[in-house]
């Protein structure tokens, strides 16, 4: 039931492994758009492949996800 993840707390810094793509666990980080670490989260991500990003939004961009076959980054953007 997707509806019980809208009530679950994820803070910033924390990384969890999720079920991300059918049957298969991932490592999904949760960093803040301010993170002095967000550079090297970023080069992380790169294995030489494909990296697929999503983009969601209320007002602005709130959230920013990189998915690799290394791991899943979300990036909460700070408001402003």
């Amino acid at each position: 039931d997707l509806k019980s993840y809208e009530s679950r707390r994820w803070d910033v810094g924390e990384t969890y492994s999720v079920d991300f793509f059918e049957d298969q666990f991932v490592n999904v980080t949760l960093i803040s758009s301010d993170s002095p670490e967000l550079e090297s989260y970023l080069s992380a991500l790169d294995d030489g492949g494909k990296i697929a990003i999503d983009l969601e939004w209320e007002d602005e961009i709130s959230l920013i996800q990189f998915c690799s076959s290394k791991f899943v980054l979300i990036i909460k953007h700070v408001k402003g």
